[in-house]
């Protein structure tokens, strides 16, 4: 069986859950590396399970970061998937706000200003957007 099952076999309804939590059990239960588990995420070919399952990797990395920019940086950029690499990116940032970790104005600059074009606008907005649901300045 793929690591990404049963995630690409069960109800629509139950793929974003099952694809977050899978991207966990792939790392803790397989021994998987980042760069593995997002390859998984992509060949699914199910774009809401690659969507957020490749979030759910920049949340742990964000969490696992406790905060530190570079490190978030370097761990999203074992991702082959420039595309997935910038997700992650913009992710994990936005668990850095969400966490509340001290500094994550800065670090949230510096991860965001780290990606180029498109990537970096993405990422910007996506920090905007979680700001704004947890009423962070």
């Amino acid at each position: 069986a793929s690591p990404i099952s049963p995630c690409d076999t069960i109800a629509e309804d139950y793929k974003t859950s099952c694809a977050r939590s899978q991207a966990q059990v792939m790392r803790f239960k397989f021994g998987m590396e980042t760069a593995a588990i997002a390859k998984v995420c992509i060949d699914t070919e199910n774009s809401k399970i690659t969507y957020h399952c490749i979030d759910a990797i920049g949340y742990f990395i964000g969490q696992a970061s406790r905060g530190k920019s570079s490190k978030i940086i370097l761990n999203c950029q074992e991702i082959a998937d420039e595309t997935a690499a910038a997700q992650c990116m913009a992710a994990a940032a936005g668990e850095l706000i969400f966490q509340d970790y001290v500094g994550w104005q800065e670090s949230t600059k510096e991860i965001c200003g780290s990606l180029s074009g498109q990537y970096q606008t993405s990422c910007r907005e996506r920090v905007q957007q979680v700001k704004q649901s947890y009423g962070r300045n």
